[in-house]
């Protein structure tokens, strides 16, 4: 990679310094001006007492000696060194065969905790970012290098079980009948659920959906029968969604795995001197002395002894990091449970559970009032009705165009749409979400991406007799794109860092952009024999980028659109 070369030239020249030099190389956010920047000057100013502008002619120095790929060097004020590519470097660069290899320089094991469903329920616009995001997340690090362990994590115990026991009983008058079937359906979970959240607002009714809760968790076999059949129903409807999704998980654990271990949680807590009794509750201070903002401590154990997610989380950490050998967890989760996870995560720590954590915490999806994205009568949009509503959406844009494409290239359009609308930005931040600008095939949206893939094979397959090979002579339009391809392994490991699947998205969309105006004003089978085979060099490299990138953020290219 282009950019370590440089990376590792300036480690070697200023070795008490090398922590500073990764950030201080990097691609330029002036291409006007140069294809990458380096500020390691300005850095080094006050730390070496000179000035900044005679460390950069120093560092330009250094570069200009230990070239293995021609460029060019040149020092700008206040103390910036401007690197340009030279097209024999750039021919050099683009022909090696790792190119596009991108790996983290330590290797780890990663859980990744997302998706999040609940059983019983209905999979709904909310999880889309959890499954989308946390899936996209995975697959950047996948590429560069790390084993990842994807976990979906269900909620499948505590008081919503409690409600769904209710519901059925309400409803089915053979439910405990074992000479029977269980004949209940996914379809009916929901309305059972509905029924018994309105039955909740009584209290009576409350505590017999709570008494539920305590017979399933305490081993009740009429409870347990039905609990594995809702269990079963709902993890058939989720993988069903998730895989339209895209999504897939290594572990279908849900929080019902932990029970068994939860006193032992508790109980070594309490030895470890960690945990204390209060007020009947068990009860974990996490806080930091002198922090300005005290941390609430962990509520592990209710007085009437009933545990919480608290204390599934913990069992979960300890199992992920003891048996599953977890170097780092990773949970994509939303932003809301922030104060949660760092209790969690301080816990697990002073109990000597050692790995990276990390909270990746996303905002929610609104619709165009500000508010959480709803169907139009204002209900709660499930997923399923949403690709369909999506599809629908491409199917028109289509039609609008005088065409009309078979149901796989449709649904592969509509998905698209539904990720690349939600990656594009910052997962930290809340989006409102549009199917109809989402669906559209101009302007940054997945219909888009798809469509400049799609034309991209479509002119390959006619320049298949031409032999690809570049030549020194490049056009503004062909420099502008091969620098951009250059950057792909270290957008790759820029991503990985901050596992930022939008940082992905962008840099899909400048590729696509620029292949595009390349595609405008750079013809090949008009040209002369070297210029062609030097585009179509450019064109395969370019398709060979965006299916790398497309297959990250989890978009399956068609075959035509």
């Amino acid at each position: 990679m282009f950019i370590d070369a440089l990376r590792a030239c300036l480690r070697s020249a200023f070795p008490e310094n090398a922590a500073i030099v990764n950030e201080s190389v990097t691609i330029s956010d002036r291409p006007d001006i140069s294809d990458y920047q380096c500020n390691l000057a300005l850095k080094l100013a006050k730390v070496l007492r000179r000035a900044p502008l005679d460390i950069a002619k120093e560092i330009a120095l250094v570069l200009q000696k230990e070239q293995h790929v021609p460029f060019e060097v040149n020092v700008a004020p206040p103390g910036f060194v401007n690197i340009v590519v030279s097209e024999q470097g750039l021919c050099a660069l683009l022909q090696k065969e790792d190119f596009f290899v991108a790996q983290a320089s330590q290797k780890k094991t990663i859980v990744m905790d997302y998706g999040g469903p609940n059983v019983a329920k209905p999979l709904h616009v909310g999880h889309i970012r959890s499954a989308v995001l946390g899936e996209s997340v995975k697959r950047i690090l996948q590429h560069v290098g790390h084993k990842v362990i994807a976990d979906v994590h269900m909620g499948d115990w505590g008081t919503q079980m409690g409600k769904v026991l209710y519901g059925l009983e309400q409803t089915f008058s053979d439910l405990y009948n074992e000479d029977l079937p269980l004949t209940f359906t996914f379809e009916d979970l929901e309305a059972c659920y509905t029924l018994a959240n309105q039955h909740f607002q009584d209290e009576k009714s409350a505590k017999t959906m709570r008494d539920m809760t305590c017979s399933l968790q305490a081993g009740d076999t009429r409870y347990s029968r039905i609990w594995r059949r809702v269990h079963a129903l709902s993890v058939t409807e989720i993988k069903e969604i998730y895989d339209q999704l895209g999504a897939s998980f290594d572990l279908w654990y849900g929080e019902s795995r932990y029970q068994r271990v939860m006193p032992q949680i508790c109980d070594l807590l309490e030895q470890k001197g960690l945990a204390h009794v209060d007020q009947g509750a068990l009860i974990a201070p996490v806080a930091i002395e002198g922090e300005s903002a005290d941390v609430p401590p962990v509520l592990l154990r209710k007085k009437d002894g009933g545990f919480l997610y608290a204390t599934t989380d913990l069992a979960t950490i300890k199992e992920r990091v003891e048996e599953l050998q977890a170097d780092a967890i990773v949970y994509v989760v939303d932003t809301r449970q922030n104060l949660h996870f760092e209790q969690i995560f301080r816990l697990a720590e002073k109990m000597g559970l050692q790995a990276d954590f990390s909270f990746l915490g996303f905002g929610t999806v609104n619709g165009s009032d500000g508010r959480p994205f709803k169907t139009r009568d204002g209900g709660a949009y499930r997923l399923r009705e949403l690709l369909q509503d999506m599809e629908q959406s491409v199917s028109n844009c289509m039609r609008e165009k005088g065409r009309s494409l078979n149901k796989e290239v449709v649904h592969s359009i509509a998905l698209a749409a539904l990720k690349v609308g939600d990656m594009q930005q910052d997962m930290r931040h809340n989006y409102e979400f549009s199917v109809e600008k989402f669906t559209q095939f101009d302007g940054n949206t997945g219909p888009y991406l798809l469509y400049v893939c799609t034309r991209i094979k479509s002119l390959l397959a006619k320049c298949e007799h031409i032999t690809p090979a570049l030549n020194q002579k490049w056009c503004t339009e062909e420099r502008t794109l091969a620098v951009l391809l250059l950057q792909h392994p270290d957008i790759i490991l820029r991503a990985a860092k901050n596992f930022a699947p939008h940082i992905v998205c962008q840099y899909a969309f400048m590729v696509a952009g620029a292949y595009n105006v390349f595609y405008q004003n750079c013809p090949i089978l008009s040209e002369e024999k070297s210029v062609q085979s030097h585009r179509v060099f450019l064109s395969r490299l370019t398709m060979k980028c965006l299916q790398e990138l497309c297959h990250i953020l989890g978009l399956e290219i068609p075959k035509f659109m």
